[in-house]
């Protein structure tokens, strides 16, 4: 057994207990939530029914700073007053958006491999007279030079971009060349789902221009409801305000204001419990003293196992998306050239309890804290039989 691999399966036991008969390869879509995260939503009630409207002062002081400051750890930034909660992070991408008056006079530089909810939204702002370039991730080689080469090109508004790629783990190695190249004025949005909690994420030498967000949904492994902006600037107006963006001031007769924090792209009252069950696991990480770095080594160990064991079946190196698994996050994408072979792929694995996911050709297998080298062994023995 590899010395990175962890055993840790008893901390996720409420999960694993209905899902017995089946192998569950999703970690990069719903990553199974350590037990601990149900104290956390239990916590939650139980203020609730204490405190009533009064749990606020509670909410968004000790419990909200105990988030940022995980949060910002994580991150590596010196600013964790800087995070903004949210129920999803469309709403923040959404909120950034909402500061230019007029989308017929914005450019955007992009990749053509962005999630749904981003190339949705973006597509429908297109509509309205948004310049959008975007640049192909493959060949993955050469994205960085040719990504730097078109943002010479123009003045770009906003730059948005995954850290890891959804649709085949592809991981950016060096933002910071990126942001480097881009104008001041640029927001330079970071989309960090795939990335955040997964790999070692550090963005302290950025943290003057970029604006980062992700959420507990994935690695994490806190649940939907979690998700969080990091913001360097206080200086934009979004249209899209929620009261919680100047809390307290009831004065609307005169301009509208925002804080001089986070606070200034937050939206209005959301339900706590995400807060609560993300808090408990951030504190169980730090008990079990897991890293970004040691659930990233955990994983890469059982990619490799996984490879090891499965090199003489359609789920070899040679269809991978993106070959060298040095580069990519935590989950593993194939190819198949045709979405109805990976469907019927993903139907067949289905149908002997294997759980992944299929975008389009491309079929995924994502690993987390809550697997170990049996369920490799154990998928292994299925498949080759």
């Amino acid at each position: 057994m590899s010395s990175h691999l962890l055993k840790l399966k008893p901390h996720f036991s409420r999960f694993l207990k209905h899902h017995q008969d089946k192998l569950y390869f999703t970690s990069h879509s719903h990553h199974f939530w350590p037990d601990v995260s149900f104290k956390g939503h239990m916590k939650y009630w139980d203020l609730s029914s204490q405190y009533v409207d009064d749990k606020w002062e509670l909410i968004l002081g000790e419990e909200f700073n105990l988030f940022k400051k995980f949060t910002a750890l994580n991150l590596n930034v010196s600013k964790p007053q800087n995070i903004t909660l949210a129920p999803n992070s469309h709403e923040l991408v959404f909120r950034l958006f909402s500061h230019f008056s007029d989308f017929s006079k914005i450019r955007v530089l992009s990749s053509d491999s962005e999630f749904y909810s981003f190339q949705r939204q973006i597509l429908r702002l297109k509509e309205e007279g948004l310049i959008l370039d975007q640049i192909p991730t493959q060949d993955f080689a050469s994205f960085k030079d040719r990504f730097l080469e078109q943002i010479k090109k123009h003045d770009y508004d906003v730059i948005y971009i995954s850290q890891v790629f959804f649709n085949s783990g592809f991981c950016i190695q060096d933002l910071k060349s990126l942001v480097d190249a881009t104008s001041e004025k640029t927001l330079f949005i970071v989309d960090g789902y795939h990335a955040y909690m997964a790999l070692p994420v550090d963005i302290k030498s950025i943290e003057e221009r970029v604006f980062y967000i992700s959420g507990g949904y994935k690695y994490a492994m806190g649940g939907e409801g979690a998700c969080f902006l990091y913001s360097p600037r206080t200086d934009l107006r979004p249209v899209n305000t929620g009261w919680f963006a100047h809390f307290g001031e009831w004065n609307f007769d005169s301009n509208i204001t925002y804080q001089n924090d986070g606070s200034h792209y937050a939206g209005s009252t959301f339900d706590g419990t995400a807060l609560f069950r993300q808090n408990a696991v951030y504190k169980w990480l730090e008990e079990q003293s897991i890293t970004p770095m040691i659930s990233h080594q955990h994983v890469k160990a059982l990619q490799k196992m996984f490879l090891q064991e499965l090199a003489h079946t359609e789920y070899n190196h040679e269809n991978l998306v993106h070959q060298n698994i040095n580069e990519i996050g935590n989950f593993l994408c194939f190819d198949f050239k045709s979405p109805k072979k990976a469907k019927k792929l993903y139907t067949d694995l289905k149908s002997k309890n294997i759980v992944t996911d299929y975008r389009g050709s491309r079929l995924r297998f994502g690993f987390g804290l809550a697997h170990d080298e049996s369920d490799i062994l154990n998928l292994s023995q299925i498949l080759k039989a």
